[in-house]
């Protein structure tokens, strides 16, 4: 079963019809067979198309062709594994891949993890999933030295406006800042192989104290846009079912280094890093595939196969007081290394 937005088929022209091919065989789906049926779902219309394939089909890749009287206004090719679509292979439009994207959003139980240090951002990064709030749970990664309080307002606010499926809360060292936020979530990860499974987006509170509060804002908005909100969000969801996708960063904000001109704290982490990719891996990557802002999907079921639980704890027992935190630090190191050893290890690291 596969969900097309109605408003995408302009259902009222013209009823599409739907063919499903597998090795030479045809399934044709159609209204006058009853497989197509409008239903309500949230803000928009659904149609909901269904179709049976042979026993010896699933898994497999099957063709799928939506019609419009005798105009293909889609066409492509998803992968079946008991009988439900987990993954888009190839396609000629955009149609397929919106089809999709939807239908993991609503089946994959994505995660918004939430480094917690200033309420005000957070309620920022909370919004920003909008009309997907219900489809999203949301965990609080808060450091041990937060106050409580500031948490409990945060989630009461959480509670009053927005549609969550779940809140948790998981309680990561007050080290490295932002970083040390990730590293706890990849270690409880390591011990949760449901949740390592899901698509999980990883996003935190630090304040770039250099820039203007305005400009912070802009900043902000500008990366994740690309991650949390309307067709990039179904887009980075659906990419981490792709095989061996590990990390989906935003395009525009993402950089590799070394690049000309840099020197000072960040060359110094950058050797850092050198020396830490040399300690845990025996080598340096060829580049360093830098995810600006720390903002990006995993799947952490894939990265732990590159970042095991003895290369985290190493870098854990290293990571520096958030309060005293500059560059150069084990912290902007593995910054820098994570995503590139992801990348190095042979797993994609996408760009949106």
């Amino acid at each position: 079963m596969v969900a097309i937005d109605a408003k995408l088929l302009q259902l009222d022209a013209e009823t599409p019809s739907v063919e499903l091919h597998w090795n030479g065989i045809s399934v044709h789906v159609s209204t006058t067979d009853g497989f197509i049926t409008a239903s309500q779902h949230g803000t928009g219309k659904w149609c909901w198309i269904s179709g049976s394939l042979p026993f010896a089909a699933v898994p497999g890749n099957c063709g799928i062709v939506v019609h419009r009287g005798r105009q293909v206004i889609a066409s492509g090719e998803i992968h079946v594994r008991d009988h439900v679509p987990l993954r888009n292979v190839r396609r000629s439009g955009s149609l397929p891949n919106r089809i999709l994207g939807e239908f993991l959003l609503r089946t994959a139980r994505p995660v918004l993890n939430i480094h917690f240090w200033h309420e005000d951002v957070a309620r920022e990064i909370a919004a920003l999933p909008a009309a997907a709030h219900s489809h999203f749970e949301i965990r609080l990664l808060t450091p041990e030295n937060v106050d409580p309080h500031t948490v409990e307002n945060f989630v009461n606010h959480l509670r009053a406006t927005l549609r969550f499926r779940r809140i948790s809360r998981l309680i990561v060292p007050a080290r490295g800042r932002d970083i040390g936020g990730l590293v706890g979530l990849l270690q409880a990860d390591a011990r949760n192989d449901a949740m390592a499974m899901r698509p999980q987006l990883f996003t935190h509170t630090k304040k770039t104290c250099y820039l203007p509060p305005q400009a912070q804002a802009d900043w902000r908005r500008g990366l994740l846009s690309s991650l949390a909100t309307g067709g990039n969000l179904r887009c980075a969801i659906r990419q981490l079912f792709f095989p061996r996708t590990a990390m989906v960063c935003a395009g525009e904000r993402a950089c590799l280094e070394p690049f000309p001109g840099i020197d000072g704290p960040r060359q110094q982490s950058l050797e850092l890093a050198g020396s830490l990719a040399e300690r845990l891996f025996g080598r340096r990557p060829p580049e360093f595939t830098f995810s600006a802002g720390t903002m990006f999907w995993l799947r952490s079921d894939r990265t732990a196969k590159v970042w095991t639980a003895e290369k985290l704890q190493y870098v854990a027992s290293r990571l520096e007081p958030s309060e005293s935190l500059t560059e150069p630090s084990h912290a902007h190191a593995f910054e820098r290394l994570f995503p590139a050893a992801v990348a190095d290890s042979g797993f994609r690291v996408s760009l949106m």
